[in-house]
């Protein structure tokens, strides 16, 4: 039934050995050669990517810090603004109270002087009105005692009115 001859037996390990030896030159270390290169190659790639990963943190972290002390700089000048803002409203103010001071004190000494100027003139009418009266008690032939008391009588009243 099951006849081995030794000479097809041989032949065909021959071939079997002759098949994996051209297999392993042509399609298996060419293969292997084309996977340890992709392996190399997606190696290199995913070394690259994490180096440009932390480049990229990097220039994240540095642009992070920019951007705080740009917002500390705003931050300042804004109350810096603010700051020269009050004080400059502070001294408009400050001058407007003065200024206000000045007027209100030359309206009051020009009241003053108003007032004393009426009082003068006040005064010379009283004296020409005392003449007046002296004039017409002359008239009457009064005697210098009696006008001057008139005289002073008059001009005690005026300043009493007052």
């Amino acid at each position: 039934m099951f006849d081995i001859d030794p000479k097809i037996l041989v032949a065909q390990t021959v071939n079997f050995f002759l098949l994996l030896w051209l297999l392993n030159k042509l399609l298996y270390v060419p293969l292997a050669q084309l996977i340890e290169q992709r392996r190399a190659h997606i190696a290199t790639d995913i070394d690259l990517a994490r180096h440009e990963r932390r480049q990229a943190e990097t220039i994240r972290q540095e642009w992070e810090k920019k951007i705080e002390t740009v917002d500390q700089e705003t931050y300042r000048m804004r109350q810096q603004a603010i700051s020269e803002a009050n004080a400059a409203r502070e001294q408009i103010i400050a001058e407007a109270k003065a200024a206000a001071a000045s007027q209100k004190q030359a309206a009051e000494r020009d009241i003053l002087l108003e007032k004393q100027k009426a009082w003068v003139e006040l005064r010379e009418e009283v004296v020409q009105l005392s003449l007046a009266v002296a004039e017409k008690v002359i008239e009457k032939s009064l005697d210098d005692q009696t006008h001057r008391d008139l005289i002073r009588s008059t001009i005690s009243q005026l300043e009493k009115t007052r």
